[in-house]
């Protein structure tokens, strides 16, 4: 989820300023403001997540926030107009807002024993995320197309689903064995 979270978000931060400009012939002012939009997002989701997070178990919170970015993250991908893109950079910064904090919550509260491994850990796949991601990003666009290389980041909401998922069958199956 880490790894996931911040290959997503960097990768997005780090090029959709460059992809706007690219592909809408939008001005480098309004592309450079586009990553404020997603920071704006990004806060109001920490506020929000924390007020719904008390009242929901982790995994219903991951598989909500992990579906509110599948859902908001093609607007981005594919808006066709820059208020598409700026929606879409608002509702993906909303809904990846609490996928870290929910997931160091949920690994620490199953080991609390190891909660420093826990934290260096997600650490490291943050830091992955932050590299390879971004990387990747430019390999592709400079191949084919920003969209192409916007797009192929997708794949890793994928994998988030999944784990969202399986995380909450996981918690349902332990409060009935438990």
């Amino acid at each position: 989820v880490a790894f996931i979270y911040n290959g997503v978000a960097w990768a997005l931060l780090g090029w959709v300023n460059t992809y706007l400009q690219e592909s809408g012939g939008i001005s480098p002012l309004l592309a450079s403001s586009m990553v404020t939009l997603f920071y704006v997002g990004l806060t109001s989701g920490r506020f929000a997540c924390a007020a719904v997070a008390e009242r929901l178990k982790y995994g219903q919170m991951l598989l909500v926030l992990a579906v509110g970015t599948v859902v908001s993250y093609p607007l981005v991908i594919f808006g066709q107009s820059p208020l598409l893109v700026a929606l879409g950079l608002i509702l993906s910064g909303l809904f990846m807002s609490g996928l870290y904090p929910t997931a160091l919550a949920y690994a620490n509260s199953l080991f609390p024993a190891l909660a420093g491994t826990v934290v260096s850990t997600m650490s490291l796949a943050m830091t992955l995320g932050t590299m390879l991601p971004p990387w990747w990003t430019g390999v592709i666009a400079e191949a084919w197309s920003f969209q192409a290389a916007i797009a192929s980041n997708y794949l890793l909401l994928i994998p988030l689903l999944w784990i969202a998922v399986t995380l909450l069958r996981w918690e349902g199956h332990t409060r009935q064995v438990g």
